[in-house]
């Protein structure tokens, strides 16, 4: 395993930092957070070491983790610590029992959102029904929207009045529940095109950006920090929420975010698998948050950055499998802190598929299975080509991810092997996001956090303006969509989990990705933290941050 030490020591190497040294600001300007609960005035202010500088505050064209927009955008909906969806500005989520889904004649549903009443915006207007269709028809018309295609099955609404909606549904879609995690002030934006909303700044990076959650919008101050502060007028009561500030400061590099920890001056923060047996601070502790994550590595074939005559074909990317030595890398690399994955539905659910299964790490069947995909050596230099063209290709790395590259480090060096050639590019966080969703990549090391229902559709539905919204591959496959899409529409476990049995055995063999393993994720959390529970799912750990406290 030569090969993959010389990459851990590269990993551990590109972690280094200044000591001392953090992303945007000093200990002066942070301030101790665990030396007590409130400063002199009786405030209580939460310092959060964030693991990057989001790149827009509208929760529905980031491309990020909607952690810090979520205590100010509350939605319908939002995922507690039991991997369940509750109701938040709706009263109760619609389903057959409560008579809020109904089957019509004609094969559609209709599905009845029951508003709460006395929610006001942060500027006192009032979150009405009207403000529910606004943001439906905004996601429908604007296709930045991370996850576009799932709210495209909505075919029609009514309000019946200020507290009540309906919505016409093509068809029933489990996935339902898991949608309008935020909402949109139409009083604010109105007056704008659904383009102009996307490109509005006041909104989408500052003032304007208003919700009915328990703390508003303060500050950003760019590369540095966002601050927001408590919602005097928050509609679960006055007492709440009982912080009265939150200060999330940007720290990128892993080893610089768990040194900030270590530190003290943060009340929370990830850090990595690896690093939880070194942690050892007093007034913390590492919380192991079971996590709907599932790491891979992606290709794209569509243009503009696309490679279909690298990837395109189907025994290439299972040759991948097989030069890939995924076991290394879990427990080297990653010191056993994760497990393999063969599919993107984690143990942790029911609809997990056990005996999914890849080619398994063989260099030798690799080689092979490359040949006979027409790719060898002819020129003599060690890479392997084809028709005139090397095998070779870039990795599109995000900085600060010292996990991500240091595996794509690794295995660069396995693929070296088998004779395929890789080089590395390196942008920050929102620059990759811009160009991964814009196709203009080759190859990364991606990873996913599935929803609290497991959908698979939009992730590996071919995209075609009605599905497959976070499909930045250019893959598709017939048979795949019908198997994702029926098993959207069963009500019943025993109906869908045959359909995504049959639809990871399918991804498996498509290879569109190559999936790596399954993560859980790891929080220090200040022990005068209270109230704090956290969320493994696409939504996030502020879940309940309006009942947070420090004592």
């Amino acid at each position: 395993m030569r090969i993959l030490r010389k990459a851990a020591t590269v990993f551990a190497l590109f972690s280094l930092v200044v000591s001392g040294a953090f992303a945007g600001g000093t200990q002066e300007d942070s301030g101790r957070a665990t030396t007590g609960a409130a400063a002199d005035d009786g405030s209580k202010t939460l310092y959060v070491a964030y693991d990057r500088e989001i790149d827009v505050l509208n929760p529905f064209t980031s491309q990020m983790l909607c952690d810090i927009q979520h205590n100010i955008s509350e939605g319908l909906i939002i995922t507690n610590d039991h991997n369940e969806f509750i109701p938040v500005l709706a009263r109760e989520i619609p389903t057959f029992d409560n008579g809020g889904i109904v089957q019509n004649a004609d094969g559609t549903y209709d599905m009845t959102w029951h508003l709460r009443e006395g929610v006001t915006w942060s500027d006192g207007e009032p979150f009405t029904a009207e403000d529910v269709a606004f943001t439906l028809e905004y996601v429908q018309h604007t296709p930045e929207v991370y996850n576009q295609s799932e709210y495209n099955k909505i075919i029609s609404y009514e309000i019946v009045d200020d507290h009540t909606i309906v919505m016409t549904w093509d068809d029933f879609y489990t996935f339902y529940a898991g949608l309008f995690e935020a909402m949109l002030p139409k009083h604010v934006l109105e007056d704008l095109s659904w383009e102009e909303i996307t490109q509005y700044e006041p909104y989408n990076r500052g003032p304007e950006f208003i919700g009915t959650g328990p703390f508003v919008f303060a500050e950003w101050k760019s590369g540095e920090y966002i601050r927001i502060e408590r919602n005097p007028d928050y509609w679960r009561g006055p007492e709440y929420p009982l912080l009265d500030e939150m200060v999330f400061q940007f720290i990128p590099d892993q080893t610089a975010r768990f040194n900030a920890m270590q530190s003290g001056d943060y009340h929370i923060g990830q850090i990595e698998a690896t690093q939880v047996d070194d942690f050892s601070t007093d007034g913390l502790h590492v919380e192991m948050i079971p996590s709907n994550v599932f790491y891979y590595v992606g290709f794209n074939i569509a243009p503009p950055g696309g490679r279909p005559d690298l990837f395109g074909d189907k025994l290439v990317r299972q040759a991948f499998y097989a030069a890939i030595d995924r076991q290394a890398i879990v427990d080297q690399l990653l010191e056993g802190t994760v497990q393999i994955a063969n599919s993107p539905i984690p143990p942790s659910s029911a609809y997990h598929n056990p005996d999914v299964e890849v080619p398994e790490y063989n260099p030798e069947h690799a080689r092979e299975m490359l040949a006979e995909a027409g790719w060898e050596d002819t020129n003599g230099n060690g890479i392997i080509d084809k028709d005139g063209v090397e095998f070779s290709f870039e990795w599109l790395n995000r900085s600060g991810r010292a996990d991500r590259i240091a595996i794509a480090q690794v295995i660069q060096a396995q693929l070296k092997q088998v004779g395929i050639d890789s080089t590395m590019d390196e942008l920050e966080a929102a620059a990759w996001s811009q160009r991964w969703r814009n196709f203009d990549y080759e190859a990364q090391i991606g990873g996913w956090f599935m929803g609290s229902d497991v959908s698979l559709t939009n992730f590996y539905h071919t995209r075609d303006g009605e599905s497959g919204s976070n499909n930045f591959s250019g893959f598709g496959d017939p048979e795949l969509d019908q198997l994702m899409t029926e098993s959207d529409t069963m009500v019943d476990f025993d109906s869908r989990k045959p359909l995504l049995d049959a639809a990871q055995e399918r991804l498996a063999d498509d290879a569109f990705v190559i999936f790596l393993y399954y993560r859980d994720s790891p929080w220090v959390v200040a022990d005068n933290l209270t109230n704090f529970r956290g969320s493994g799912t696409n939504l996030g750990n502020w879940w309940n941050a309006w009942e947070w406290d420090l004592e």
